[in-house]
C-alpha cells in the first residue's frame, strides 16, 4: 500500500505552486519578447522601404546619365554633321546661320537629301 504523508502532500502542492508561478512568469515574458520582436520587424520594414526608394532613385539617375552620354555620343555628332552639310552652300540667301532654314532658302538637292535621310 502506498501512503502519502501529509508532509509529502504539502511539499508536492508547494512545488506545484512554484512551477505554476514560474510558467506564468515565462508566459508574461514571452508576451514582452513577442511585442519587442514585432516592433523590430516594423523597424526593418521601414528601413527596407527607405532602401528601395534610395535604390530606385539611384537607378533612375544612372539611366539618365547613361542616356545623356548616349545622346551626346550619337545625336550631337549627327546634328553637327547635318548642320555642317547645310552650311556648305546649301542656302540660297548666302547666310551661314543654320537656324534660318526654311523651304524657300534650300536648294532642291538639299531638300532631296533631307527627304532621303528622313525616310531612314
Amino acid at each position: 500500500m502506498i501512503f502519502i504523508s501529509i508532509e509529502t502532500h504539502e511539499g508536492i502542492e508547494n512545488m506545484h505552486i512554484s512551477i505554476r508561478n514560474l510558467l506564468e512568469l515565462l508566459y508574461f515574458i514571452s508576451g514582452l519578447i513577442t511585442a519587442i520582436a514585432a516592433l523590430l520587424g516594423l523597424k526593418q520594414l521601414q528601413l527596407l522601404k527607405t532602401d528601395i526608394r534610395t535604390r530606385n532613385e539611384r537607378a533612375a539617375r544612372e539611366k539618365a546619365i547613361e542616356f545623356s552620354i548616349r545622346y551626346s555620343d550619337i545625336f550631337v555628332p549627327m546634328t553637327r554633321t547635318w548642320l555642317d552639310e547645310q552650311t556648305e552652300g546649301a542656302f540660297l540667301s548666302g547666310t551661314k546661320d543654320p537656324l534660318q532654314i526654311s523651304p524657300g532658302t534650300l536648294y532642291r538637292s538639299s531638300l532631296e537629301k533631307l527627304l532621303k535621310r528622313s525616310s531612314l
